[in-house]
């Protein structure tokens, strides 16, 4: 191929890595890794499509360039070849500190954050307004429950994980090969309890759950088997994993600006009061931490097959308990974040293959001191940020060689087309 022709295929390239490696927020690289993760397949599809029609179309005409032709096999085999993403390990800088004897995450799913916030969420504000909330947080890409959940539980990243779609199977083989949080817990002597969604009980396959009681529940249904689970095993150290699907739902029915899906989310706070005020009366609530957020958010009535923006890869975020600021408010954060950061709070390293931040900014000062806190926090930033730019460039690349291929096909096939 001639020097003119390397020279229109590279500097594109050239000028779109350096416009990618001057983002510098972590935010911005994860925004664009789901956009990219969007695109990558669709153009890869139709990079080969169009190939092997300009070789078809130019082979019956008579009329082609070899180099072209080489050129055009060469980019599409390599817009196809997998990336397999290396699992990442957060950096745990300072030692895990004991503040949380038990720790429950809830789920609302399919919630978008702006429509929470707006909403009558009296028990989530309390929470947030004596722990910590986020600005901006972020869900993984595919913004789907099995995906997400999976990430939730073991910190690692749908590339690392393997699930890309509601698929039981694929949840559970990732829960056993990965090692999840309720697998660290359990190890450690917790009772292990899971309610709501029927996928929960990929999630304890293994490990052999104290209780799983998993359906088609409703929310006040799912919040009964969480207090009962609780007031069981409140004398012992406890997981608690609860799911709550009325708000998807609604979602999918009515869509994201009806009322049905505003109360649906207003029903769930109020189950979560149920659960609060039981921690309460048992006199555990304040050596327990309270995980609240959404598996994905919503677009109109989707969040599958759409394109990757804020509105469902933007979801709420309350974290309540010791150890953390009262009325705090990250920047931003993303749900790989949470696993490695109640277990640092709870006492534990990470899950193995965790890729998220421990949150340090969020933590109260008394556990280590501001100093050394910052210093935690930008060692494990700056992590954060160079294992989501390695992957938002391999896959700029994998999305511009499908767009070459793309181009250089149709060029052949114009040229195949002009007459002899």
């Amino acid at each position: 191929m001639s020097k003119k022709w390397l020279l229109a295929f590279a500097t594109p390239a050239v000028i779109l890595l350096v416009g990618i490696l001057t983002i510098g927020g972590r935010g911005g690289y994860w925004r664009l890794n789901a956009l990219l993760s969007w695109l990558d397949g669709p153009l890869a599809s139709m990079g080969i499509v169009l190939a092997g029609v300009s070789i078809a179309y130019s082979t019956i005409k008579k009329r082609y360039d070899r180099t072209l032709l080489v050129a055009v096999v060469v980019l599409a085999v390599t817009s196809v070849a997998p990336f397999k993403a290396r699992a990442g390990s957060t950096p745990v800088p300072a030692a895990p500190v004991q503040v949380a004897r038990n720790l429950i995450m809830v789920t609302f799913d399919g919630v978008r954050a702006d429509v929470f916030w707006s909403s009558n969420v009296t028990t989530a504000r309390w929470l947030s307004e004596n722990g910590v909330s986020a600005e901006i947080f972020y869900t993984v890409f595919p913004t789907v429950t099995y995906p997400t959940h999976t990430s939730l539980f073991t910190g690692a990243t749908p590339e690392v994980h393997g699930v890309q779609e509601n698929e039981g199977d694929a949840m559970r083989i990732a829960c056993m090969r990965l090692e999840t949080i309720m697998q660290l817990l359990k190890s450690q002597g917790f009772r292990i309890g899971v309610t709501g969604g029927y996928f929960l009980r990929n999630t304890v396959i293994g490990v052999g759950g104290d209780m799983v009681e998993v359906g088609m529940l409703s929310p006040d249904k799912a919040a009964d088997h969480a207090i009962a689970f609780i007031e069981r095993y409140r004398d012992e150290r406890f997981f608690l994993a609860v799911h709550m699907a009325e708000s998807d739902s609604m979602g999918h029915l009515y869509g994201d600006s009806s009322l049905q899906y505003r109360a649906a989310i207003e029903f769930q706070d109020r189950q979560l009061g149920r659960i609060v005020d039981e921690l309460r009366q048992l006199g555990i609530l304040n050596e327990t931490l309270i995980l609240l957020t959404s598996d994905h958010g919503m677009m109109g009535n989707k969040h599958h097959n759409v394109i990757p923006l804020c509105d469902v890869l933007c979801v709420p975020l309350v974290m309540y308990g010791p150890g953390l600021k009262k009325g705090f408010k990250l920047e931003s954060a993303t749900i790989i974040d949470l696993a490695p950061t109640a277990c640092y709070l709870l006492g534990f390293n990470p899950p193995r293959n965790s890729e998220g931040l421990i949150l340090f900014p969020a933590l109260d000062p008394a556990l280590q001191g501001e100093d050394a806190i910052a210093s935690s926090w930008n060692e494990t930033y700056s992590y954060g940020v160079s294992l989501i730019r390695i992957r938002v460039v391999f896959k700029v690349l994998k999305c511009y060689l499908a767009v070459m291929t793309v181009a250089l096909a149709l060029i052949i096939i114009s040229r195949a087309r002009r007459k002899q």
